[in-house]
């Protein structure tokens, strides 16, 4: 007895090098998943931080990122109403500049500097570490306020896209 092979009963081949694959759930295919972007990646380290009665803030966990450590000198500018510090060649002797890091991690904030940015005792501010090689960036919270403000403003009446 011989047997005849239709079209329609042979097994389908293509010349795709592509693996074929198995969908083993009882449930098909599924919904479609978005392709997602890989998550932002950044360096800069934040921290919101009290003055203390000393004009001391304690900034232990953003100078790993800046690379400081207790005894470094730093110069204090304030531009834009923000704190801007960079650390001192060791070797420089800049008149009005201090040693202001304290060896258990803390940054003494110049009287002059403090305020020139309207910053009082128990104020808090941010720290930002990392944003721009090694500068710390300090934020009094008014200015944060101002820019912050239009973004939330639009991301809470929906007008952010």
């Amino acid at each position: 007895m011989s047997r005849e092979i239709h079209p329609s009963s042979a097994p389908q081949t293509t010349d795709s090098h592509e693996p074929e694959t198995s969908n083993t759930s009882p449930f098909g295919r599924g919904l479609p998943l978005p392709k997602l972007q890989p998550p932002r990646t950044t360096d800069a380290l934040y921290t919101v931080r009290p003055i203390d009665y000393n004009s001391r803030v304690q900034a232990l966990g953003v100078l790993p990122v800046l690379g400081w450590r207790g005894g470094d000198r730093l110069r204090w500018q304030v531009k834009h109403n923000l704190i801007v510090v960079t650390r001192l060649d060791p070797d420089s002797r800049t008149p009005g500049d201090s040693a202001a890091i304290t060896r258990v991690g803390h940054l003494r904030l110049p009287a002059q500097s403090r305020h020139a940015a309207r910053l009082r005792i128990g104020d808090r501010v941010l720290l930002a570490a990392g944003l721009i090689p090694d500068v710390l960036i300090i934020w009094p919270m008014p200015i944060l306020d101002d820019a912050l403000l239009p973004h939330a403003t639009d991301a809470a009446t929906g007008r952010l896209v």
